[in-house]
């Protein structure tokens, strides 16, 4: 990388010179033999300066590229997602409970609840509106006739505010969740528990 500079003089002389970071000198420049005095050793002084400066801009230079190339080489680190809680998510079930169960494939009952909404069992990568025997809403139907899946994401931002969620996903201002709850927090960890209490998603 090269480095331009310009200095001008006490006499009003323009000076430019150019230098190559990492290899800055006074033999470069012209300044290895120091004049005696006069109207030249102020120019040779002023010269001086310039390039000291010029050192110190190159010496920035090289730390930021070799700091911008260090993260190019092993990348930057970004911040782990936050890990959603099984056990908080159990003990918050009682928000849950009064519209949805859990029961397993057996018939085996993992929380009992209520019949409102759809069983729970398997949510986790399960497609949207797919559980056998339910009567979804028709917002919803339309909603997992596009393919969509249950994903942590999509699961969060859903409970969070179903109606929001439905009007943003179908682009339809009119439409409404019949489901009224909203879960304000918890949701990583509503996810996990249904994870941890479900078969693995394929």
């Amino acid at each position: 990388m090269t480095l331009r500079a310009h200095q001008t003089t006490g006499t009003g002389a323009h000076i430019g010179f150019r230098v190559k970071i990492g290899t800055i000198s006074n033999t470069r420049l012209g300044l290895d033999q120091r004049p005696t005095g006069g109207l030249y050793k102020t120019e040779y002084t002023q010269l001086s300066d310039a390039l000291c400066q010029a050192r110190k801009i190159a010496a920035m230079i090289k730390t930021v590229s070799l700091s911008a190339l260090a993260a190019l080489a092993f990348g930057v680190m970004a911040p782990p997602a936050v890990a959603g809680d099984a056990a908080a998510g159990e003990g918050n079930w009682r928000s849950c409970r009064s519209c949805h169960a859990i029961t397993d494939n057996a018939g085996t009952v993992i929380q009992r609840g209520g019949r409102t909404g759809p069983n729970l069992f398997g949510l986790p990568g399960r497609a949207v509106a797919s559980f056998a025997g339910f009567n979804y809403s028709a917002p919803l139907v339309e909603y997992g006739a596009t393919g969509a899946v249950w994903t942590e994401e999509l699961f969060a931002e859903y409970v969070t505010d179903p109606t929001s969620f439905l009007r943003t996903h179908l682009d339809n201002t009119s439409v409404r969740s019949p489901m009224s709850f909203r879960m304000r927090s918890g949701a990583e960890d509503m996810w996990a528990y249904l994870e941890s209490v479900s078969p693995a998603a394929e």
